[in-house]
């Protein structure tokens, strides 16, 4: 008996960056399960190793059971459709939640297609079903847990073992090769998803190591200029406190006829001012300084401690020259004791990567600023591979706060560099 006549609308399949949606449609006179078929399927796309390929098996899943329905719909099927209809689409969504239940999904696919075979012997032995075999053994050795893997290609032998059963042509022989067909199948999907899980793996772990590399450095920034607030603070204070003594001691000093005239008011409104900044500045420093600091005592150092920090250089083991150019001339305390933390920076560095070397720190004064270079005959890769750069980090904060430029790395015949210019106005009397 001919089979009522259906209409095929076709299948419409999209890939776009978001997405993967495949709909299915087929006009069906028979009432089996309604008059139209309507499957869709949106899976979310995502850019990473190995996003491309899962993107392209749950297209080939989709694809797959989209045939799939087709051939049910619109060909003389041997066993009841609607079981074999619904059978099919289960076997096709549960491949789609092969990463939400990693083994659940692989069982419950070859269930279905054990009872595809059940319900249509001569069915299974079509070109769809052998299909849906093929991409089951091969979702099964995608799964993530080999434990899994193993299970699953487990199910599938016994599926193949099942489906020989039901023909009378089926043997042992029939069996091995069919299983020697899928065991390679599933195998290579085995190492492919490994191999792929450990690159996956391997950037993520990247990715975790450049994002803290980066709160890295911003903590040592922050910790830099914290520290640079507190010595800029001591220096600071000190001035204030120098033009506060200057302004009492002038006041001070005025003659009777001139207490409570224009010159005394201004300079209690001097003093006044002094008094309120380095007030200011102090709740300011409060608000840096972290509860677990102590205050440090000592002065502030410059240029003028050179000599204490080499001989301490050399202590340690650093053979190293200063060689000073130029007529040394007055210069900030704050650009005084950043051009100290700069040098103690670069032989700190010197001291941490080349213990033993041989170092030559030149000085040069020039009339638009100072010149700072250090030079080390060690192993120059070395100095920069700890990953950490604080030192360097808080050079460059130091030389930026006084519009300067800095140039650090390693020389290509061996050894480190540090280069710091430091413009500056010239105290004049």
């Amino acid at each position: 008996m001919a089979s009522p006549s259906r209409e095929w609308n076709g299948v419409d399949l999209a890939i776009d960056p978001g997405t993967v949606r495949v709909t299915l449609e087929v006009d069906d006179p028979e009432p089996l399960l309604g008059y139209r078929l309507h499957m869709s399927a949106r899976l979310p796309f995502r850019d990473r190793i190995g996003g491309l390929e899962r993107h392209f098996l749950d297209a080939l899943i989709i694809g797959l059971g989209a045939w799939q329905q087709v051939r049910l719909w619109t060909s003389s099927t041997q066993g009841p459709r609607t079981i074999l209809v619904p059978v099919a689409l289960v076997f096709t969504l549960s491949l789609l939640a092969r990463e939400r239940l990693p083994l659940a999904s692989r069982l419950v696919s070859f269930a279905a297609l054990a009872l595809w075979a059940g319900y249509a012997p001569h069915g299974g032995s079509s070109v769809s079903y052998f299909a849906g075999v093929l991409l089951a053994f091969w979702v099964a050795g995608t799964a993530p847990e080999p434990r899994d893997a193993l299970l699953a290609w487990a199910a599938g032998g016994a599926l193949v073992a099942y489906s020989e059963t039901l023909y009378s042509g089926g043997g042992v022989g029939d069996f091995f090769f069919t299983m020697l067909v899928v065991s390679a199948l599933w195998l290579g999907a085995f190492t492919l998803g490994r191999r792929t899980r450990r690159a996956r793996a391997l950037q993520e772990r990247l990715e975790q190591e450049q994002v803290e590399r980066e709160r890295r450095a911003r903590r040592a920034v922050a910790e830099e200029r914290t520290r640079m607030a507190h010595e800029l603070h001591d220096v600071v204070a000190h001035s204030l406190s120098v033009a506060i003594i200057q302004t009492v001691a002038a006041t001070g000093e005025l003659p009777e006829s001139e207490r409570g005239g224009p010159v005394d008011d201004r300079l209690r409104a001097i003093e006044a001012s002094c008094r309120d900044a380095l007030a200011e500045m102090r709740r300011l420093l409060n608000v840096l300084r972290a509860e677990a600091d102590e205050p440090d005592l000592a002065p502030a150092p410059g240029l003028a401690s050179l000599g204490g920090l080499i001989e301490r250089v050399r202590g340690a083991g650093v053979q190293l020259d200063l060689v000073t150019d130029g007529n040394a001339f007055p210069v900030t305390p704050g650009l005084d004791l950043a051009a100290y933390r700069v040098i103690q920076e670069a032989l700190t560095n010197t001291l941490k990567h080349a213990p033993g070397a041989h170092g030559r720190l030149w000085l040069r004064y020039r009339s638009e600023g100072l010149d700072i270079e250090i030079l080390d005959d060690g192993p120059g890769e070395s100095a920069i591979g700890n990953g950490s750069g604080r030192g360097l980090v808080g050079m460059r904060e130091r030389v930026a706060l006084y519009g300067g430029t800095l140039e650090a790395g390693p020389l290509p015949d061996g050894g480190f560099r540090v280069h710091a210019w430091l413009p500056v106005q010239r105290e004049t009397a």
